[in-house]
């Protein structure tokens, strides 16, 4: 959800500029495929396994600050990390290749959580802040991608999978919204019970009606 400034932008091609691998002195945010998000300071590191790349953005030009979105004051500001959460971090664009409106992206998926009710898409705990900025979301956490399942082998329900996964996207629908953006990373199951989708990822979620413009993003193939 992060776009990154011309000047940092300039900064990251330079191999001086940031560690060429993560310093002790820095947290491990999370991750997304190939990049690792780590907190340096006053600003977020990102390393591209890969492209083998290293890039930064600040706190500033890439997150909201707690005072933007309102709905936020709905949810526990949390200091230490609750056990058996994910903290969702914003997923900042490679070097700013195509137009892409980190800030809006995490407000619509503040909205969409808070918006959408279903046992089945993540629920939002709280967040976490730094500097008056939000740094990520908790939400539940899941164990395994869609895709990944299936790169495995193992033997589940499909007919059951799919049936579960078109009902959770039929209510979805019925409360107003499309997902628009459900492919196999985005649907992930639990270890305990490989049968249930979950779905997840409501940043490109938007109200049936809005026109949908995200360009970062493929979104819903043949939707």
């Amino acid at each position: 959800m992060l776009s990154l400034p011309n000047e940092l932008e300039q900064q990251s091609s330079s191999s001086t500029s940031l560690p060429s691998v993560p310093t002790p002195e820095m947290e491990l945010l999370g991750f997304k495929h190939s990049q690792k998000f780590y907190l340096d300071k006053n600003r977020v590191i990102i390393y591209d396994e890969e492209h083998n790349s290293v890039e930064a953005t600040s706190l500033g030009d890439a997150l909201l600050r707690e005072d933007e979105v309102p709905l936020i004051k709905l949810y526990k500001k949390f200091d230490i990390p609750p056990e058996k959460m994910y903290l969702k971090v914003p997923c900042i664009a490679r070097n700013n290749w195509r137009p892409f409106n980190c800030k809006n992206s995490m407000r619509r998926e503040i909205r969409n959580l808070t918006e959408i009710k279903h046992p089945n898409i993540p629920k939002l705990y709280g967040y976490r802040e730094l500097d008056g900025y939000i740094l990520g979301l908790y939400i539940d956490k899941y164990d395994i991608t869609l895709e990944d399942l299936l790169k495995s082998k193992v033997n589940f329900d499909r007919h059951k999978f799919f049936a579960k996964l078109c009902e959770i996207v039929k209510s979805i629908h019925k409360q107003g919204y499309v997902h628009a953006d459900i492919n196999r990373f985005n649907v992930m199951v639990k270890k305990e019970n490989l049968d249930e989708p979950f779905l997840i990822d409501f940043d490109s979620a938007e109200k049936i009606g809005a026109e949908i413009k995200y360009l970062m993003k493929i979104l819903t193939i043949i939707y």
